[in-house]
C-alpha cells in the first residue's frame, strides 16, 4: 500500500471516529432527557414483574441508566412480590437455613405447628 492510500486511509478512520464520539454523545444526551422525564413520574408501578417492560441485553450496557440496569435485572430474576423469606435457625442442630414466611403462622385454630411441618400444612399462606 503506497503512502498516499495510507493517509487517505488513516483520514477515514479519523473521520469515522470522530463521527462515532459525536453520536455516542447525542445518545448519552437522549438518555440524560430520558432518565429526567422518568425521574418525575410515578415509578411505583413501574417495577412490578407483571410491568415490567422487555429489555434485551443487547441494549443494556455500564452506561445505561440505572433504571434500565433494574428492569432488566428484575426481568432477569423475576419472582413473587407478596412473599419473603424468613430466616430461621434449628436450637437444637445449629442448621440455618430461609423458608417463606406462612401468614397463619402459629394462629390458633389454623397454623397446627408443631405437630405439622410448614411444608406439609394445607394452610399455610404466605405473605
Amino acid at each position: 500500500m503506497d503512502e498516499i492510500s495510507l493517509l487517505t486511509l488513516q483520514r477515514e478512520i479519523e473521520e469515522l471516529e470522530q463521527r462515532l464520539r459525536a453520536k455516542k454523545r447525542q445518545l448519552e444526551e437522549v438518555r440524560i432527557a430520558i432518565s429526567k422525564q422518568t425521574d418525575d413520574t410515578d415509578t411505583t408501578l413501574k417495577y412490578k414483574p407483571d410491568n415490567l417492560p422487555l429489555i434485551s441485553l443487547s441494549e443494556v450496557n455500564k452506561y445505561s441508566p440505572s433504571d434500565d440496569k433494574i428492569v432488566l435485572f428484575r426481568s432477569l430474576f423475576k419472582g413473587r412480590e407478596d412473599v419473603y423469606a424468613r430466616r430461621f435457625e434449628s436450637k437444637k442442630t445449629g442448621k440455618s437455613g430461609y423458608q417463606p414466611a406462612c401468614r397463619n403462622e402459629w394462629v390458633r385454630g389454623i397454623c397446627e405447628k408443631p405437630k405439622i411441618n410448614c411444608g406439609n400444612c394445607s394452610q399455610r399462606l404466605v405473605d
